[in-house]
């Protein structure tokens, strides 16, 4: 760009001061979209990038064959306890390997006393990832079973000032005695970029005492937890994962054995095997309890793709105004072509007015993007900041977009303007502008994309609000869950701590019930199992439950009873769901049993009674068929109480009295159903209100392109009005004559949208299998609110035309 062309480019700039504001104020909203969505694909993608060893560290991943077409079904990303060891030994080409689990413990430290979650690893951990540790060495900090390392966030949680090194905490699992851990290392707090994450890491060998379960470390048939290799530096991974049939045939042949009579495996070869998944897309392509991987790249699409819409609409604009203002720039071109100027310099001369003018959006774009950064945090939940963009690559990015949209949004008017016909220009002919076809088009685009928008606002926030307020099937409200911190193993103990709670709190008169499940009720799925009925494999739950359950949630029973304790054998009996009898086709339930072989149900239970079907889990998930029984299978891990919503305070003072008198080595730990069921939607909040402010932003953007259109052509036809307004127009009429053009083509705009709003929201919905319908008045409201909108954005500019003076008009050159 040549300095003539700046300066003409700045000139032109300042002397069209609306259209300018409007086109640089709409760049810079469609640019901070995209810097703000830019920030948080970097984020993502730059999870576990900080390793040294990066290049040779993997994950196992267990993929899983369908018998039918020998295709990868299925991937789990957790792998045997045993099978950690084992792999150094068969494969030469991995240098170290780290299993990774996290238990939950009770910590103390002389008077404190916290319930925190307990990371175990391998001794190599360190070695493997590039954790730095601000004292001890990694190569033995875990190399003692007794050996503890803690973040440098938790030592000053526990320590303080101290120095913690070789200071003892006790934790201890369930009922089983505490054990003394010394500190050998402190590690300096992870970054929030780590797909794997630990505030207190033991070494694995704790495994057992942590579980409750002895031999957990030579366990082969069921997988526990993650598992992460480094390979030697010349090591192959083609090589290692030809050679994972024979490791598998080797170290699992009975679960083979076991999975070709029960799961029906007929092809030649393993019914699965593993293979090596990259560290650094470990967080985008796995779904993990245990580690941060919960995402995926689709998360990412969606962002980028409306933080284009946006600028789509914002780049239109631009469009729409620079052909606009052509007929008022027609003098200024042709004087330009006589005196000799080509269209390759007149095109020059328009697109350096487009990159000045995207180049002072993106600065206006910076700045709204840090004003706006705090909120686009907590609605991510990132930490994100204007220092990410500070290094060459963010540099380089941002140029080349503000290029790039400045290229693309300037490139067809410059092409316009400069091809335009010098004797046309002089006699005054020249047709371009806003009844253009192609203007009007672009009208219809960028309203199109905005009405989408507003419907997919609209969808999502009624079906927030739909999984929110939807009857669960039980009494959900003062409903407090207890955690009794018991592990799954501690049957007697679990059951001696409800008995004794249950005895102390429930004569107080704001509680209205009590009882006790073994696993997450309302929140998690409870555990599943396959049942097997003529050959056909049904996916159920199952939870052992006290004899208050029903009673206490207010389950309607359908058939039969609800358990008594005062009936011994209802230790051995179960009440069922109706999703449960109809998926065994039994016609009357009760009294049947439960167990046996041909429907490969692990006990052997009567049925008592049939409840009505009810959420037991969250409503991302289906009803399944239920079994809930109080065989002693499980220790409870909860205690479920109803409390009053009168002196709500004063009784959860008197549950928290209680808990410390009959359970002083444990912290009371609760939390309300209502609280943790609008937490489970966390997720589809976030989304809603991203969708929620892009939609806004875009018809913000939308309307101030009508509003400088409006501007424009009402400049056109100021002559036209004023002999109107003498021949006796009418203000209304004048005014419906300025507005009926945008009307129609707002209306155009929403035929266009609606049939695309209504495939990707119901593509979007069938995530949920608890959806709202997609019914007729969500459209009619976004229509109705897209033409208001456009209607109030140009009234005004409409109004004042229709008053101004009629001679004044018809005087103007």
């Amino acid at each position: 760009m040549s300095i003539d062309y700046l300066k003409a480019a700045i000139r032109t700039i300042a002397r069209n001061k609306i259209n300018s504001a409007i086109n640089i104020l709409g760049l810079a909203v469609g640019l901070m979209c995209c810097i703000l969505i830019y920030l948080y694909a970097a984020d993502e993608l730059s999870y576990d990038n900080f390793h040294t060893n990066n290049s040779s560290l993997f994950r196992l991943v267990k993929s899983r064959y369908d018998n039918s077409n020998g295709r990868i079904w299925d991937r789990c990303y957790e792998v045997p306890p045993a099978m950690g060891p084992a792999l150094p030994k068969y494969f030469p080409g991995i240098k170290y390997q780290t299993r990774f689990s996290t238990e939950v413990g009770i910590v103390r430290w002389g008077e404190k006393m916290f319930r925190e979650r307990i990371s175990l690893a391998d001794s190599s951990f360190f070695k493997m990832f590039t954790f730095p540790l601000i004292t001890g060495s990694p190569e033995i900090v875990l190399a003692t079973d007794n050996a503890i390392v803690l973040t440098q966030r938790y030592a000053k949680k526990y320590f303080g000032a101290e120095n913690p090194l070789g200071k003892t905490l006790t934790i201890t699992y369930g009922k089983e005695k505490g054990k003394d851990y010394i500190v050998s290392g402190i590690a300096k707090d992870l970054p929030r970029n780590s797909s794997i994450q630990f505030n207190l890491l033991i070494n694995m060998s704790n495994l057992p005492l942590a579980t409750g379960v002895q031999d957990a470390l030579s366990i082969w048939n069921s997988t526990w937890f993650p598992c992460f290799v480094q390979l030697e530096k010349n090591a192959s991974v083609e090589h290692i994962e030809q050679r994972f049939p024979a490791f598998i045939a080797q170290h699992f042949s009975s679960s083979i054995q076991d999975l070709r009579n029960r799961k029906k495996w007929t092809r030649a070869g393993n019914p699965y095997t593993y293979v090596l998944q990259k560290m650094t897309d470990v967080h985008l392509n796995s779904e993990d309890m245990l580690l941060d991987t919960r995402k995926d790249m689709s998360s990412i699409g969606i962002l980028i793709g409306i933080a284009l819409m946006v600028l789509i609409i914002a780049g239109i604009n631009f469009t729409n105004l620079s052909i606009g203002m052509s007929t008022v720039r027609s003098i200024e071109i042709g004087i330009r072509k006589i005196v000799g100027a080509q269209k390759r310099q007149l095109m020059g001369q328009f697109l350096s007015e487009s990159l000045v003018m995207a180049c002072i959006a993106m600065a206006a774009a910076m700045l709204f993007t840090e004003l706006l950064l705090p909120q686009f945090n907590q609605l991510t939940d990132k930490q994100l900041g204007m220092m990410d963009l500070m290094n060459i690559h963010s540099i380089v990015a941002l140029i080349s977009i503000a290029v790039i949209t400045g290229i693309l949004a300037g490139g067809y008017p410059a092409l316009v303007m400069s091809g335009f016909n010098l004797v046309e220009i002089l006699k005054g002919k020249l047709k371009i502008g806003g009844k253009a076809f192609f203007s009007r088009s672009l009208v219809v685009i960028q309203f199109a994309l905005s009405v989408i928008l507003i419907i997919s606002t609209i969808l999502m926030g009624a079906q927030l609000k739909y999984l929110i307020h939807k009857d669960l099937g039980y009494k959900k409200e003062g409903l407090v869950a207890i955690l009794t911190q018991e592990r799954a193993s501690a049957i007697d103990a679990s059951q001696q701590i409800v008995n004794l709670f249950r005895d102390k709190v429930i004569q107080h008169n704001s509680i209205l019930g009590i009882t006790a499940t073994s696993n997450w009720f309302g929140i998690w799925g409870a555990p599943q199992w396959n049942l097997k009925k003529d050959g056909k494999n049904i996916q159920y739950h199952w939870n052992r439950v006290d004899n208050h359950f029903v009673r206490t949630l207010g389950l309607e029973i359908l058939q039969g009873r609800d358990f008594s304790r005062n009936i011994t054998a209802d230790s051995n009996s179960a009440i069922v769901n109706q999703r449960f009898i109809q998926a065994l086709g039994m016609d009357s339930p009760i009294d049947k049993t439960i167990g046996d072989p041909s429907l490969d149900f692990p006990y052997h239970l009567r049925i008592i009674g049939v409840v009505k079907d009810f959420h037991y889990g969250p409503l991302n998930e289906k009803i399944l068929p239920a079994v809930f029984h109080n065989h002693p299978i499980r220790a409870y891990n909860r205690i479920l109480v109803k409390i009053s919503a009168a002196n709500m305070k004063d009784t959860m003072t008197f549950l928290e009295n209680t808990w410390k008198e009959i359970q002083p080595d444990k912290p009371f730990i609760y939390r309300f159903q209502d609280d943790v069921l609008e937490s489970l939607y966390t997720r589809q909040k976030r989304w809603s209100t991203i969708v929620q402010f892009s939609s806004v932003l875009a018809i913000l953007v939308a309307c101030m392109g009508i509003f400088g259109l409006t501007t424009l052509i009402l400049s056109r036809r100021v002559k036209e009005i004023g002999i109107r307004k003498v021949l006796g127009a009418k203000i209304s009429q004048i005014v419906n004559m300025v507005i009926k053009e945008f009307v129609i083509l707002v209306a155009i705009a929403n035929l266009i949208a609606w049939p695309i709003a209504y495939f990707v929201m119901r593509n979007v919905l069938q995530n949920y299998p608890y959806r709202i319908g997609i019914d007729i008045h969500y459209f009619l409201g976004a229509g109705v609110a897209s033409l208001i909108i456009a209607v109030l954005t140009i009234m005004y500019l409409a109004i004042k035309a229709a008053r101004s003076n009629p001679i004044d008009a018809i005087r103007s050159e």
